[in-house]
C-alpha cells in the first residue's frame, strides 16, 4: 500500500477506471463434443500467419458446455493445460482432436481481446492526407472485424 507523508493512502483518481491487465481477463470455459462428435467452433490465425490462435464461429446453441461460455475472436491460451501460444493452426487442431476424443470434457483458457480505436485522430491523420495530397477525391472508412477500410483514396 502507498502511503503519503502524512500516513494516509492517497485517495484514487475520480473519473479514471482501473483498468485490468490481460491476465486478469482470462476466463476458463469447460465443454464437450455433442453426440455427433464436433465441438461445434471455428478455430482461427496460427503462428504460420503471424497470429494467436482465436475462436472463430461458434454455433452456441450446439455447444454442450459444462462451465463458463466461449466468444467469437478470443484468443486461446491454454487447450487442456498445454499452452497454446506460437502453435500453428493444425498443431491446435489436432490437440484439440486428441484431448476431444470420445466426447470426454475440454478446459479452454481464453482472454477477450479489446480494440481500442481512436477515430478522431484516425479523420485527422486522414483529412491531413487529402490535404497534402490536395486531392478532391472523396474518401470512405469503414471498420468492420477490428479492421479500418479506406476507400475512394488513391485510386481505390
Amino acid at each position: 500500500m502507498i502511503r503519503s507523508k502524512h500516513g494516509k493512502s492517497p485517495s484514487p483518481v475520480k473519473g479514471k477506471r482501473e483498468s485490468k491487465h490481460w491476465n486478469e481477463r482470462v476466463h476458463e470455459t469447460i465443454l464437450s463434443a455433442g453426440p455427433e462428435g464436433l465441438l461445434n467452433l471455428m478455430v482461427h490465425g496460427g503462428a504460420e500467419n503471424g497470429q494467436f490462435c482465436y475462436v472463430g464461429d461458434i454455433c452456441q446453441d450446439k455447444i454442450n458446455y459444462h462451465n463458463g461460455k466461449l466468444h467469437h475472436n478470443e484468443i486461446i491460451l491454454e487447450i487442456q493445460g498445454q499452452k497454446v501460444a506460437g502453435f500453428t493452426l493444425r498443431d491446435l487442431l489436432d490437440w484439440l482432436k486428441h484431448v476431444s476424443k470420445n466426447s470426454q470434457p475440454v478446459m479452454f483458457k481464453t482472454v477477450k481481446t479489446v480494440f481500442r480505436v481512436n477515430v478522431e485522430a484516425i479523420l485527422k491523420v486522414f483529412s491531413e492526407v487529402i490535404n497534402v495530397a490536395n486531392s478532391e477525391a472523396e474518401a470512405f472508412i469503414s471498420v468492420a472485424d477490428g479492421w479500418a477500410r479506406i476507400s475512394g483514396f488513391g485510386g481505390d
